[in-house]
């Protein structure tokens, strides 16, 4: 080992002394004089190249056990009982507080989220939704002004918001690469409410609106697109009230004439609306308005229908694309040169903040603003359309 060079401390364990002897090779044999057991290869190894003495792996290895023979891997150090490292109790804590932070402002209803979600979700599905956000860093950008981000471990479940909005975010950055600079419109056709379930309703107006894009003067105009739904329940009926909306690139179409067909494909339905937008930016952000508010509009998960909600977006994309957009990975992360750096685990700067540290606060405010989106910062502002002159 290099005396000059920088030492990378392992955190809980005492600084390492630099010899002149340099590395010391890791030993071999059957039986470790250090430990007095069967060597610990892989945690000596780590050990001295990290540059701690014989003396120090010696101290650390007084505490030392071999693991149970039904452990997955006697070699390894069973961190968590060493008295340097953190108990099961401090573990737990900093997972949670981790999961507080990135659930702050739902945490009433992502506890009513899980316990609806169990009366049908695998408990597979039910550990992932509740472990979500337990393993956190903070990262920090390299490049221009400082800003934050929060890297953690995600259920990607579609009724938790936070994961929700991430995607979210995701699905409207692609489209905004994939529709810049098109003339773009916003279409919403509605369903009739009626006894039908969720499913059929859904089922219904897709094929519907499959229906209307065949119609050869609609087709003109309607060249590609995403399309997703906004779902309504009614206190009184119980019946679902479904909401088709599309974020299209084409040209003008007439009202009267969407809503003529609409009314001859449903046989039940006419209410429909068509608007324009000066740039795609706009498109992207009346898209934002709808989209955030998640799957169940307005819908609470100790309501009625919330298992029948769950059920029928069960394998269902929320963003769907068609025509000329079609093939288009709405979900994948967009590339970014940007390169971010590991700061610290989230645990540990909520720990400094509560200590009264400014930079820690700082961070948190930072972490905030970046890591909950906000779509009316997306929102330019819209426009009815109007007949051309």
């Amino acid at each position: 080992m290099d005396p000059s060079a920088e030492t990378r401390h392992a955190p809980g364990f005492p600084d390492p002394v630099k010899t002149d002897q340099g590395t010391t090779k890791s030993p071999t044999t059957e039986k470790n004089p250090v430990f007095d057991s069967p060597t610990p290869v892989r945690a000596t190894s780590v050990l001295v190249a990290e540059g701690y003495s014989t003396e120090q792996i010696e101290q650390i290895g007084q505490s030392w056990r071999p693991l149970p023979s039904a452990s997955l891997d006697p070699d390894e150090i069973n961190v968590s009982s060493h008295p340097l490292g953190p108990s099961p109790d401090e573990i737990e804590a900093r997972c949670a507080a981790s999961s507080a932070f990135r659930h702050s402002g739902w945490q009433s209803f992502r506890e009513l989220t899980a316990k609806a979600l169990a009366n049908f979700a695998p408990p597979a599905r039910i550990s992932r939704f509740w472990d979500c956000g337990s393993s956190a860093w903070v990262l920090k950008s390299s490049e221009g002004a400082t800003r934050y981000r929060m890297a953690s471990n995600r259920c990607r479940d579609r009724f938790c918001l936070p994961c929700h909005q991430e995607n979210t975010r995701v699905v409207l950055c692609n489209l905004r690469q994939a529709l810049a600079g098109h003339c773009v419109r916003f279409l919403t056709l509605t369903l009739r409410s009626s006894d039908a379930t969720l499913t059929e309703c859904l089922d219904r107006a897709i094929t519907s609106f499959r229906k209307l894009r065949s119609v050869p003067r609609i087709k003109q105009a309607l060249k590609g697109g995403v399309y997703f739904f906004e779902v309504t329940r009614s206190k009184v009926t119980g019946q679902w009230h479904p909401h088709l909306h599309a974020l299209f690139v084409g040209h003008y179409l007439p009202h009267e004439l969407l809503k003529k067909h609409w009314l001859r494909i449903t046989g039940d339905s006419f209410i429909v609306d068509v608007r324009g937008f000066k740039n795609s930016d706009a498109g992207i952000g009346y898209v934002a308005k709808y989209a955030s508010k998640g799957v169940g509009c307005g819908l609470r998960p100790d309501d009625e229908g919330f298992a029948e909600l769950a059920a029928a977006f069960h394998g269902r994309r929320l963003f769907s694309t068609f025509g000329c957009l079609r093939g288009i990975k709405l979900s994948a992360i967009p590339e970014s040169d940007e390169h971010w750096e590991p700061v610290a685990p989230l645990w540990r700067i909520l720990a400094e903040a509560r200590a009264g540290s400014a930079q820690a606060l700082e961070i948190l405010r930072c972490l905030r603003r970046y890591n909950v989106p906000n779509p009316a910062d997306l929102e330019i502002g819209h426009e009815k359309e109007e007949a051309p002159p």
